[in-house]
Parts: structure tokens; C-alpha cells; sequence
């Protein structure tokens, strides 16, 4: 993933949002040669053979979230903070660093020639910050995400009527695609899809299976396709029993057109541009 580590960041925690590579004032700045997001591992992409030569490879195979190591420097304007101007700018660093233990964040940044803001989502801090120099002069944070892609900020959401078929196109690179939140609306009382035509997959909804129920009018069910989740009204009830899981994938949207299908019941889609 290619960040350019010298442009303006924001960083996002339950605290509000901090500055990264502001011009004036309080700064704090990035060193971008001491920047990077770390690539994925592949989860068990290969067993050895344990009595032979060679391997079993995996397929398909999946990666893991993103590791993000950012450094940083504090400036007042254009020098070296000191004194209880470094120490102010460092507590309040340190506070949404901190934040980022028990609840998650997220970084955004507008990628070089790219039209809209692209975001790391669910950061988390990964380690505590490890200051290093005689006057502070350097600050190695490290931050995780769950998720294998970057997103683009805008969201994009689509109605789709019963019976009726759109066309979904996404920008970005990410080969195997993004996976969107999908909302089933009710009333609901026999089985339903959602198809992505052009992959080939399906999600199937049905309240006769064991556990399930019926979705009433004016109600939805939310379905988070990464988090393999159903939420009744984007709330707490659990409505996973209804997925008919042997019929089912929690499907993605790759690069280029997705011709999407309703059948049975009106759904929304939203989803956000990936870039790997």
C-alpha cells in the first residue's frame, strides 16, 4: 500500500480527531522514511509435507489485517518543541493513542492524485509509543487493522428493489474485492437473495430455518459481510440463524462491475471504493 507519509493525516479516536502534518502552530510531523504500513501475511498459505519433499499449498488463500508504523516529531511551527509546549502536544498525542486501547479509530489521508480520502478503519494501538533522542526527537507509534485494504471515505449506497438488478462498480485495486453491509428490508416471511451476478454468489435469508424469524414491515436486518454478521435494525438482536448457510457466502465486490440482484425482498447495499 502506498501512503505519501508527508501529506496531511488525520488521525480519529473516540476523543475527536488529531492533526498529523499540519502547517502552523502545534505540530506534529511525520518522518516519513521511518513510515510505513506493513504487508499482510498470507493465513495459511502452506502446510509442509511432513514425510517428503514439498508442500501443500492453500486455496483459496486469505490474508491477514494491515500493521501501520508511523514516527513522529513535535514541532512549535517550525522548530523542535520544548519545554511544556512538547509536553502539551505529547499528552495530547499520547491521549488518543491511549483511547485506541479499548475502542477503535481510524486514519485518513488524501493519497496523491487521488480524488477522495482514503481511510485505515478499526485502528487499534498496537504497542505503546516508544520515544527515543535526548529531546524527544522521535515517537514510534504502531497501529493494527483488521481489515486486508484501505477504503476510500465516501460511501456509495444503492437501492434495489425486488426483481430488479444494479450495477455496482468499484474503483478500486483490491483483486479478491471489498465486502460490503447490505440491509434486507422487511416484510420478510420466505426465503430471500442477494447475488452478485458476475462472482457467482449468494446470500440467502430465510426465516423457516431453525432459530430464524420473519422480518416485519418497516423493520431490516443488517448484514456485514466481513464480520460474517445479521443484526435486526443495525442494533443488538442477533438474526444470523436466518442465514441459510450452506447456500450462502458472504460475497465481496471486486474491481470493475458487480451486477447485483434482489430477489424477494427490496435490499440497500453500501459499500466503499478498496485499495490494497
Amino acid at each position: 500500500m502506498l501512503i505519501d507519509w508527508s501529506l496531511p493525516m488525520t488521525l480519529v479516536s473516540p476523543l475527536g480527531e488529531l492533526d498529523i502534518n499540519s502547517t502552523s502552530g502545534d505540530r506534529i510531523l511525520t518522518i516519513p522514511e521511518l513510515c510505513d504500513p506493513i504487508g499482510q501475511d498470507v493465513r495459511a498459505g502452506r502446510d509442509y509435507m511432513p514425510q517428503e519433499d514439498g508442500a501443500v499449498f492453500h486455496n483459496p488463500r486469505f490474508k491477514g489485517g494491515i500493521v501501520v508504523n508511523i514516527a513522529v516529531q513535535l514541532l512549535k511551527d517550525d522548530a523542535l518543541a520544548l519545554g511544556s509546549d512538547r509536553q502539551s502536544i505529547y499528552d495530547e498525542l499520547l491521549a488518543h493513542v491511549d483511547a485506541l486501547y479499548d475502542a477503535s479509530g481510524r486514519l485518513r489521508w488524501l493519497q496523491t492524485g487521488a480524488m477522495d480520502e482514503r481511510m485505515l478503519l478499526e485502528l487499534w494501538t498496537l504497542a505503546r509509543p516508544a520515544p527515543t533522542g535526548g529531546l524527544l526527537k522521535t515517537i514510534r507509534l504502531a497501529f493494527e487493522s483488521p481489515f486486508p485494504y484501505a477504503i476510500a471515505k465516501t460511501q456509495t449506497s444503492t437501492d434495489i428493489d425486488d426483481g430488479d438488478t444494479e450495477t455496482l462498480e468499484m474503483t478500486g485495486n483490491v483483486f479478491r474485492g471489498v465486502f460490503p453491509v447490505a440491509k434486507l428490508h422487511g416484510p420478510v416471511t420466505s426465503a430471500v437473495e442477494l447475488r452478485n451476478n458476475t462472482t457467482g454468489r449468494t446470500l440467502v435469508y430465510d426465516p423457516a430455518l431453525p432459530g430464524a424469524s420473519t422480518i416485519g414491515s418497516g423493520h431490516y436486518v443488517e448484514f456485514d459481510f466481513f464480520r460474517n454478521s445479521a443484526v435486526l435494525d443495525g442494533d443488538v438482536t442477533d438474526r444470523f440463524a436466518g442465514v441459510d448457510v450452506l447456500n450462502s457466502d458472504f460475497w465481496t465486490l471486486v474491481p470493475g462491475e458487480n451486477e447485483i440482484e434482489a430477489v424477494g425482498a427490496d435490499w440497500n447495499v453500501l459499500w466503499n471504493h478498496g485499495y490494497a
